[in-house]
């Protein structure tokens, strides 16, 4: 696959970071110019500590094989540790005023995950170098939907496009939307879409604004899309541009007719391909074996849990799922597990989407539970590992109400998951508990017996997540 560069980023693709020499503006700050070669090329501003524009393409047998997944966010170490924006900086999540701002992948991590390889394509869109501030009602709502609609487009109409998205600064210095941790808020998101072979393009221009649908988006039918030319004469767009953002001219001809969603959705669901480890059959080996070793009950939405592999081999993670039941009802709350293999002595953590947890491999909505709900680690549809009582705050290691803000550690020794009854115990020592403050957790690093190979001893040492 090749990287279209927009004009402005006038550069080959083929090397790592470079100055990007172009009129664009940002003050005095540096504008670095990321290459992901094969995948995507970035101009990153160390003025505002965020990308301006990511570039990409999408390709139909690309979008066909994609998977989905969410993982942790991690720094991007090709920008200097001074001009980053870190991952759990005081901009993200809920703040003081009101205002709620989401990590905004830039390049949709969705639309990425045709390569789950380590280093591969889809674990790219979760550098920091990829994540703007975006309100958190406008990224869950008509931004994702208007993602999920491009993708369907090129899967149903078997066209190629060309992907500039991007965020703007009406007023590069105003105060007022100045974050903290040295992160600017973007006053717009941005997406221009090209089809080369139809000849057609449009752009879409958003406030960013914490509304489902705010001024400048559509969806289901694109009716506020606009031309690129429209949206080249915005005047942020000229400061940070200062020209035509594709090279091809066919980009120019026409606006793009991007279609009903609902329609393209049909078609392209019919059409993409699903993975066999995404397909209902469950098939899990013999020795798979995966366990709790962490819960976290804090405040708000800080909701977690760790699982662990204590075996000596990988265990394919989409054969499990957490489950909770609520209210002294049965297990319904699902979270399903993404297709990715936990490996010998690795931890993956699930966090709430809402809560503060940088330690997150995958976040989910679905993992909202309190202290007198039941959460239960499943192997197919069986669940097989439990922590406390649905219906009832429940207590663990003789401490009451152990479930109710508190962190509960995996001792560790324990290597087999069990029922609460058998793992609670009546005190500190016959429980498989430690039970600490709802803000003393160890998220991403689990003390665990482990056996050396070949020698049959064990040893305690620090088991750290998984990165993928």
């Amino acid at each position: 696959m090749r990287v279209v560069l927009p004009v402005v980023g006038a550069i080959s693709c083929g090397g790592w970071t470079k100055e990007l020499a172009s009129s664009t503006s940002d003050g005095d700050a540096r504008l670095l110019f990321l290459c992901e070669d094969g995948v995507m090329a970035q101009s990153y501003s160390t003025r505002s500590r965020e990308p301006l524009w990511v570039a990409y393409e999408l390709e139909p047998e690309q979008q066909r094989r994609c998977q989905g997944g969410r993982k942790s966010f991690v720094a991007d170490r090709r920008i200097p540790a001074g001009d980053r924006a870190s991952a759990n900086a005081e901009v993200w999540g809920p703040q003081p005023n009101g205002d709620s701002w989401d990590r905004g992948h830039l390049a949709p991590s969705y639309s990425f995950s045709y390569d789950l390889s380590p280093g591969g394509a889809w674990e790219a869109t979760y550098r920091m170098s990829n994540v703007a501030p975006q309100a958190s009602r406008f990224n869950r709502y008509s931004w994702r939907l208007l993602e999920e609609h491009v993708s369907d487009f090129v899967v149903a109409r078997n066209q190629s496009v060309l992907v500039v998205t991007g965020v703007g600064f009406q007023a590069p210095q105003d105060a007022e939307r100045q974050a903290r941790d040295g992160v600017q808020i973007p006053d717009k998101w941005f997406k221009a879409v090209c089809a080369p072979e139809l000849s057609a393009s449009f752009a879409m221009v958003g406030d960013n604004v914490d509304e489902r649908t705010p001024k400048g988006m559509s969806v289901g039918v694109l009716s506020t899309a606009i031309s690129l030319a429209d949206f080249e004469a915005l005047e942020w767009a000229q400061r940070q541009f200062g020209g035509k953002i594709f090279a091809d001219e066919r980009c120019y001809t026409s606006l793009l007719d991007m279609g009903v969603a609902r329609e393209l959705d049909r078609v392209a669901d019919a059409l993409r391909i699903i993975p066999k480890s995404e397909s209902n059959e469950c098939e899990p080996g013999e020795d798979e074996v995966l366990l709790i070793s962490e819960y976290v009950e804090g405040a708000s939405f800080d909701k977690a849990i760790e699982v662990f592999n204590p075996t000596q081999a990988p265990v394919p993670l989409q054969h499990w799922s957490l489950r909770i039941a609520r209210n002294g009802g049965d297990w319904t709350g699902i979270v399903e597990f993404p297709s990715v293999d936990l490996g010998p002595g690795q931890v993956f953590v699930v966090a709430h989407t809402r809560s503060r947890f940088a330690e997150a491999n995958l976040t989910s909505s679905a993992l909202n539970f309190n202290g007198n709900d039941a959460v239960g680690l499943a192997l197919c549809d069986e669940v097989v590992d439990v922590v406390g009582v649905s219906g009832k705050e429940a207590s663990a290691a003789g401490v009451s109400k152990a479930t109710k803000d508190h962190v509960l550690e995996r001792k560790a020794g324990i290597r087999t998951p069990s029922s609460w009854t058998a793992s609670a115990g009546t005190g500190a020592d016959d429980s498989q508990w430690v039970v600490r403050s709802r803000t003393a957790h160890t998220l991403g690093a689990h003390q665990a017996l482990v056996e050396v190979p070949q020698s049959g001893r064990r040893m305690e040492t620090t088991i750290r997540r998984l990165r993928w």
